[in-house]
């Protein structure tokens, strides 16, 4: 699959994992329209709650660091990376109800092994280049206050307002870097919001809608179904777990 990274696209072959580092703007797609299969795992330092010296010398100076704004991970020499390791292990763990500590430590010890890379790049200059430019700018406050404000009535007009350009413009940098419309991107936002509500709560299918933003229970069930392939009452009985 490829990855888009800040305006930049990385190949990711089969058997490779990348690590996109915090404030990056970042999607994978398949360029030659060709189906994948990856798993994808988000790590929120805040809700770690590592201890205040934890933070402050090793977990921020990796978020922070220009010379790491991504890593393609891969074997080496018939030797699987450790953060895969650690990846993979953490993935075969994720219905058991040691999970949390699992994660914990996951996180923990993949921080331990970026931070040692991190400064191994700072020491010999070496940078993955990302071009920053104002469009990527701009894209990055849009997308962000989408994120943000998925569940009210968003408009071409605001989203434009949050980047500090015109609707035309607004409309043509998504449909440069992200290949989609403003509305259809915060279409994906508040499904990808539904399929979490649908999953780890009992909120109704109605209310859950509301709550990601649709003003009817009809468009909801249609957009889901047209994104994900089946409905709302479907796909929560295939993925939802026990509470």
């Amino acid at each position: 699959m490829d990855y888009f990274i800040d305006g930049k696209v990385v190949r990711v072959n089969e058997g490779e994992t990348i690590f996109v580092n915090s404030k990056r703007l970042h999607y994978g797609f398949s360029a030659d329209k060709t189906d994948s299969k990856f798993y994808c795992i988000l790590f929120n330092p805040i809700e770690v709650n590592a201890p205040d010296e934890i933070t402050k010398h090793f977990i921020l100076p990796i978020m922070e660091s220009t010379a790491m704004p991504y890593l393609v991970l891969h074997d080496e020499g018939g030797a699987k990376d450790p953060i895969i390791k650690l990846l993979d292990t953490l993935h075969r763990q994720s219905n058991k109800p040691t999970l949390p500590l699992t994660g914990l430590g996951t996180f923990f010890n993949i921080a331990r092994i970026l931070y040692e890379r991190m400064k191994a790049l700072d020491e010999k200059g070496t940078t993955p280049a990302i071009p920053e430019n104002g469009q990527i700018g701009a894209l990055r406050k849009m997308t962000s206050y989408i994120r943000r404000h998925y569940s009210e009535n968003l408009t071409l007009p605001a989203i434009a307002t949050s980047g500090s350009v015109g609707r035309s413009t607004c409309d043509n940098i998504f449909r440069k870097f992200l290949a989609q419309s403003p509305i259809q991107y915060t279409t994906g936002v508040r499904i990808g919001a539904a399929t979490n509500l649908l999953r780890d709560t009992e909120l109704s299918i109605t209310q859950i809608g509301r709550r990601v933003g649709f003003p009817s229970p009809s468009y909801f069930a249609a957009t889901f179904r047209e994104l994900m392939g089946c409905t709302p009452k479907e796909y929560r009985a295939k993925n939802a777990k026990a509470i």
